[in-house]
């Protein structure tokens, strides 16, 4: 459509108003090559400038959203014609791809004149380099001449005509190219027939709370639908496909509304949402399930504010191959709140969502999370793709995690609360960021590992047999003892690259003559006690220790090499206090380690070897 129909108002109207492109959750370069390929033929209309082609600033701008470096790529790319054909024939892999990209190229060439020589040459090449049927043609070019002519009831019938040869086009998709479409067909409560099956399809309006008893049934099909109100699906059905819908308005409120949802699903409702967009405009949630059913495949939910777009308090939650975006709640799961019943949640693409706990998902110890991938979702506090209540096992497999903050708590599990303790009897191997919000045992037979992820304690850590960290944080949870670690007797300890930060209130390890193997660490912030205390004859290789206000080692003999110690305080021996004898301390440097008595440095008892070792300002004296 060429700007010469219409007044500058109008062109920004049009702008404005218009949705984005059905290709705009693709990747920022298919959508540059694709505006390319575009622009390319344009410019072969020689009676008209190709940058004052509305549909073509509608598409970038609207449509796709281009950056100002992506437009100045799509210039440059376009002026390649031959790589660029091949490179667009080549990205344009499914058929539904296919004929967008013809319709888009048909839509860029109508106006109120005759079609130009050089661009129904474009049109025809792309059309049998891109196996476009005569049939598929003739129904484009249809419906583009259509909704030029802002013949929107043609343009629905053509679609249905279209669908019924197999289109893998919906309703939703081709609404981008009736800017000016309206809802026609205003549906009140009083429309409803009770004990029933209500089918709606094409245009709508529904305009109340509609209330879904046993036995009632709203069908929704191929429509463009604008909410004003609710549904409660009470012991009733709610079904919705290939459809897009606009909860724009919350004109009317149902009381029972205590999640502030378009969707309540109580008493054995039953709501099954398919192929559909579901726009929520930042006005609320989407669904809030207190009993019932829910399944939800091949959607889009977006825009849902203030609280979970979802919110599963009972029986079954189905989600498969969905994709949320653009959700936020204030406290848990800014897409998914799955509190109670069973869920699974497969194959879909969560971005841009942000919650205090779970960014994207707050799921229970039924939830399986499958195939999904979580993309720029933000948590304030833990787990910003996903906060799991309870142990995860093998419920949360094959994710993946893009630019999620932050980002050592993609994924998290709450363990605790409601149990007295927690005690591990068996070899037991985390690989996920944990909260333990209960005291924590391992018993002689128990065997405790952990690698790549964070560790939260609100107790401290009992350890009677074996303890295995690697490469792990470990941060206080509102911790209510002194020290992270009670190491009473344990048969091993090791603790290898990792970082323990006591946030200037606790100790970190109380080693009840226990012989403990620590490399690579780092212990930061302690107060309150040291950072270890009394462990047997410990071997620390290459370890940091940094604020340590209460002292930094307190240990029988043992062996400390390649260590450094820096700002540590205490009252005698600020970086070490070793008794005993067969002690060694090699190759270590102290730096501005202060003591109030002696010893800044170091304070030893007994036999004593110190070799290599290194002391910048430390007081009152660097041994004793």
């Amino acid at each position: 459509m060429r700007t010469g129909i219409l007044t500058k108002f109008n062109q920004k109207k049009n702008l404005w108003i218009s949705k984005k492109h059905p290709l705009f959750m693709e990747n920022s370069g298919f959508k540059t090559l694709y505006a390319s390929a575009l622009l390319m033929h344009t410019r072969l209309n020689n009676n008209a400038n190709p940058l004052s082609n509305l549909e073509l600033e509608r598409l970038i701008i609207r449509g796709f959203q281009l950056t100002s470096k992506e437009m100045i790529s799509m210039i440059t790319l376009s002026k390649n014609v031959e790589m660029l054909v091949d490179e667009i024939i080549d990205a344009l892999d499914t058929q539904r791809k296919k004929l967008l990209f013809y319709l888009d190229l048909m839509n860029m060439s109508i106006s109120s004149v005759e079609i130009s020589q050089e661009e129904q040459k474009s049109l025809d090449l792309f059309a049998e380099l891109l196996s476009i049927s005569p049939v598929e043609k003739e129904f484009i070019s249809q419906f583009i001449s259509a909704s030029y002519h802002k013949q929107y009831e043609d343009c629905i019938q053509l679609f249905n005509q279209m669908e019924s040869t197999g289109f893998p086009i919906t309703l939703m998709d081709i609404s981008y190219y009736m800017i000016e479409y309206t809802y026609q067909n205003r549906i009140t409560p009083k429309d409803i027939y009770s004990g029933t099956t209500n089918y709606f399809s094409g245009d709508c309006l529904f305009e109340g709370t509609f209330y879904l008893s046993a036995n009632t049934t709203i069908h929704i099909s191929n429509a463009l639908v604008k909410v004003e109100g609710n549904f409660v699906i009470d012991n009733g059905t709610l079904h919705i496909e290939n459809s897009s819908i606009d909860f724009s308005s919350k004109k009317y409120i149902h009381k029972e509304d205590s999640y502030n949802a378009f969707l309540l699903v109580k008493n054995q409702g039953h709501v099954q949402l398919k192929n559909t967009t579901l726009q929520c405009a930042h006005n609320g949630g989407l669904l809030y399930q207190s009993d019932g059913i829910s399944t939800i495949e091949q959607c889009t939910i977006k825009n849902t504010s203030m609280v979970p777009a979802i919110v599963s308090k009972g029986h079954t939650l189905s989600i498969q191959h969905s994709t949320f975006s653009h959700c936020f709640a204030k406290q848990k799961g800014g897409a998914l709140f799955i509190k109670n019943g069973s869920a699974q949640v497969q194959n879909c693409i969560f971005t841009d969502c942000m919650a205090h706990y779970g960014g994207a998902i707050y799921a229970n110890d039924r939830s399986m999370i499958l195939g999904c991938s979580f993309e720029h979702c933000y948590a304030t506090e833990y787990g910003s793709a996903i906060f799991y209540h309870g142990e995860i096992h093998s419920n949360v497999e094959k994710c993946n995690y893009t630019n999620c903050y932050p980002k050592e708590n993609a994924i998290i599990q709450y363990i605790g609360e409601q149990l007295s303790s927690y005690t591990i009897t068996k070899e037991t191997s985390f690989t996920y960021s944990t909260i333990f919000d209960c005291p924590v045992f391992i018993d002689e037979f128990g065997i405790f590992s952990m690698e790549h992820a964070t560790l939260y304690l609100h107790h401290h850590l009992v350890c009677y047999g074996i303890i295995n960290l690697k490469k792990v944080k470990v941060r206080e949870y509102h911790l209510e003892e002194r020290d992270f670690f009670q190491l009473k007797t344990p048969k091993t300890c090791h603790f290898s690259n990792c970082e323990f930060d006591a946030n200037g209130g606790h100790g970190i390890f109380y080693a009840v003559r226990a012989r403990i193997r620590v490399s690579n660490c780092i212990f930061k912030n302690t107060a309150g006690g040291r950072a270890i205390y009394d462990a047997f004859m410990p071997v620390i290789d290459g370890c940091i220790f940094s604020y340590c206000e209460e002292g930094a080692l307190y240990c029988n003999a043992g062996k400390i090499t390649n260590s450094t110690f820096i700002n540590c305080r205490g009252r005698s021996g600020a970086g070490i206090i070793m008794y005993g004898t067969r002690g060694q301390i090699e190759n270590c440097h102290f730096q501005r380690c202060i003591s109030e008595y002696s010893g800044g440095a170091i304070d030893m008892s007994g036999s004593r070897h110190i070799t290599g070792c290194s002391f910048d300002e430390c007081r009152p004296n660097n041994i004793s």
